[in-house]
């Protein structure tokens, strides 16, 4: 039976204050798992309330004994690591600026450049990563305009080129 121990009642009041504040999952949930630690509950009950594996538990309890709430952070280098290297990723951002609208095309030269199958989905990630997007283009109106509506401003329009408040596509408003 492994407890944590010597918890004073401002820390205690911090710990209660993180669980119930923190942005982070994570943090919250570590620190709930300390708390009830020092409430008396055993290794197994917490390993059923936080769904997690006895090494998980260990390894909070332990970062906690070492650097109190330092330990609730996770440390650097977690998580999925990038695919590609910043060079590969603006060599792909030039291929898709050269047949934007073709990313299969792309796709086609990742894979013979670098041995590597990716998907759309992942080139489009990367594309966003540069501020980069796609807007849809209509060709048209997507219906026909009411035949009265149209006219009359058609006739506005002409009103405002006459008097001199239209220059180009603007419209000078009063």
């Amino acid at each position: 039976m492994r407890y944590i121990k010597g918890i004073t009642p401002e820390t205690l009041k911090l710990l209660e204050k993180i669980y119930s504040q923190s942005k982070y999952f994570q943090v919250r949930q570590r620190s709930h798992c300390i708390i009830l630690s020092y409430k008396g509950y055993k290794i197994s009950q917490l390993i059923a309330i936080f769904k997690v594996s006895r090494n998980t538990i260990y390894n909070w309890l332990n970062a906690w004994e070492e650097s109190n709430f330092a330990g609730f952070k996770n440390r650097p280098g977690r998580g999925r690591k990038k695919g590609f290297s910043p060079s590969q990723e603006s060599q792909i951002k030039e291929w898709v600026k050269l047949e934007p609208k073709h990313l299969g095309k792309t796709q086609s030269k990742i894979r013979p450049a670098w041995g590597v199958d990716v998907s759309k989905k992942t080139i489009k990630r990367i594309i966003k990563s540069f501020s980069m997007g796609w807007f849809r283009v209509r060709k048209g109106l997507a219906e026909s305009p009411i035949e009265h509506v149209y006219h009359r401003k058609v006739k506005q329009l002409e009103a405002l080129k006459k008097t001199g408040r239209f220059w180009g596509n603007r419209t000078q408003i009063f």
